[in-house]
């Protein structure tokens, strides 16, 4: 386990500091050498990395979803086994977010304090956390091959339309 509290920051050039962490002797994973330094914060500011990250923790809050930007992917989070906290701003993947909500394998939380609160509970309930990662799993499985069955509707959609013969398309 990471002894840290883990940040991604999506626009590295603002990943020097995450708000709200200033002073707590937070530090950045590309200064980061493991094993040493005492800080308890840890900056992501590399592209790529954060879904090998998520087997390591507990709990995902996926950012984003407190202010309209949308809410980012929660899929990775999903599958990985991890219960999701959000915000109410997740348009970006709404219809995820709706069978994570639904499925009670995320929080929806409205404010920062309630965030604590879910976080604070999950942390304390190591059954609870265990059973929403499942059903996070279980809804990404479900999902998969979303590609194939659109690429199948399509091919049937346009054989269909090349059968009929050119006179009765008009």
């Amino acid at each position: 386990r990471f002894p840290y509290q883990l940040y991604s920051q999506v626009n590295l050039q603002t990943a020097q500091t995450v708000p709200g962490t200033a002073g707590t002797g937070s530090q950045n994973l590309s200064r980061n050498v493991p094993g040493t330094g005492n800080s308890e914060i840890l900056i992501i500011d590399q592209m790529g990395i954060l879904a090998s990250l998520y087997s390591f923790a507990d709990v995902v809050f996926v950012g984003g979803s407190l202010v309209g930007r949308g809410g980012q992917n929660p899929i990775e989070a999903a599958s990985s086994k991890k219960p999701i906290v959000h915000g109410p701003y997740v348009f970006n993947f709404e219809n995820v977010y709706q069978k994570l909500n639904g499925n009670h394998a995320a929080f929806q939380i409205q404010s920062e304090e309630e965030l604590f609160e879910r976080l604070k509970t999950l942390l304390g309930e190591p059954k609870l956390r265990e059973e929403m990662g499942e059903r996070a799993w279980a809804i990404v499985q479900s999902m998969k091959g979303a590609t194939a069955r659109t690429l199948d509707y399509l091919g049937r959609w346009i054989r269909q339309e090349n059968s009929v013969p050119a006179f009765a398309k008009k």
